[in-house]
């Protein structure tokens, strides 16, 4: 798939959550934690799945 330049667009959006909380930083490190803030997302996704036991997930109930 060909990347457009409005595909960044849609990191704005996804990174907003965790870029409200970067106030108490440094501004120098700001556009930094920016750029950074729409890769927690699925850090936190995988975190989430891993405190979830296998036996608990949906797709081995039957």
């Amino acid at each position: 798939m060909n990347a457009t330049p409005l595909a960044g667009v849609f990191l704005i959006p996804l990174g907003l959550p965790w870029n409200l909380l970067i106030d108490p930083f440094p501004e120098a490190l700001y556009s930094w934690l920016a750029a950074g803030a729409a890769r927690l997302n699925p850090l936190a996704i995988w975190l989430i799945g891993r405190a979830i036991p296998a036996d608990r997930s949906p797709a081995t109930r039957s």
